[in-house]
């Protein structure tokens, strides 16, 4: 299982640059996925599987996948190459539960940018089912396809979601509005190594110092945002934190163009309490571990939960 844990740029020719789970289902909360390349399931790829039964030694006992992933950000996976179907979660011959997750800039060459099930009952047991509960979709590509359900033993299950699209989408209080993100700095420089090196002054080889000698900002004020590095391919990194110029990345990461992007619930959000404070799974806390509450005067009364892996804070 994982909590709490930050997961960058893997690159595999196969399945599940992140992680890949084989007739497992590992709960998942509280961690950020970030960027990566595969052929299929960049960030978790899941698939049911047989055993051999004890008894006969014939392979007819199936085990479940089905992944519980609680408070996570799924960001800017991508395909390995043009051939190659991405989404950033895939099901195959499995289910999940997904609940306050925030999938943004995710890519695929086939339906289901950010989700894709698919079913084909040659593998593991049909008795689960798919449930998406106050979870964000937005600016994956296709666009309009972030989720791809094919053959499954039962509907999935999505409620009190954003999801883009012409109409909202099937389910209980689904919406298809913009997310309502706080704006981040258009920063649209480049970035050089500190010192023409990789080296940090942290003397940790889990951070990268990027410098922009351009930029004035306040220190600290990044901590917890995103960067986007380089144009094609590009990475996606999570910032520890910044100075005047200098941002300190976690990972081992690369000098030139790069984009912030900031994923905290903006206060004209339609996402804020208004999320399903009985979701499957759901916690007191969201991903940075600061309690859901009431915003005074925001979303719906006496909900506490907003959609996304963010509490809003003022």
């Amino acid at each position: 299982d994982k909590t709490g844990q930050v997961v960058w740029e893997g690159l595999v020719s196969g399945f599940g640059a992140h992680m890949y789970n084989l007739a497992s289902s590992p709960r998942v909360t509280n961690t950020q996925f970030l960027g990566g390349a595969a052929r299929s399931g960049v960030s978790m790829f899941n698939t049911g599987g047989w055993e051999q039964a004890r008894d006969t030694g014939i392979s007819d006992y199936a085990r479940d996948a089905a992944p519980v992933v609680v408070n996570s950000v799924f960001l800017g996976a991508r395909p390995e190459s043009s051939g190659d179907a991405g989404s950033a979660v895939v099901l195959n011959d499995a289910y999940g539960t997904f609940t306050n997750g925030t999938f943004v800039g995710n890519q695929s060459n086939e339906a289901g940018s950010a989700i894709r099930a698919n079913w084909s009952q040659q593998q593991g047991p049909a008795n689960g089912q798919t449930r998406i509960t106050n979870c964000i979709f937005e600016a994956n590509d296709p666009p309009d396809e972030s989720l791809s359900f094919t053959g499954l033993a039962a509907p999935a299950d999505v409620s009190y979601s954003v999801v883009p699209g012409a109409n909202p989408y099937p389910g209980t209080d689904n919406l298809n509005v913009q997310a309502g993100f706080v704006a981040a700095p258009n920063v649209g420089g480049t970035l050089e190594w500190v010192n023409d090196s990789m080296v940090s002054v942290y003397n940790d080889p889990l951070f990268t110092e990027l410098r922009d000698a351009n930029q004035n900002w306040t220190p600290g004020a990044f901590a917890g945002l995103y960067v986007q590095l380089g144009a094609s391919p590009w990475g996606v990194y999570l910032l520890a934190n910044n100075t005047a110029d200098t941002l300190v990345v976690y990972g081992v990461a690369f000098p030139g163009p790069y984009l912030l992007v900031d994923l905290r619930l903006d206060a004209q959000s339609e996402c804020i309490d208004s999320g399903d404070d009985a979701a499957p799974e759901r916690l007191a806390t969201d991903l940075t571990r600061t309690t859901w509450a009431d915003a005074p005067g925001l979303g719906k009364p006496g909900v506490v939960t907003d959609r996304g892996a963010h509490e809003y804070v003022p």
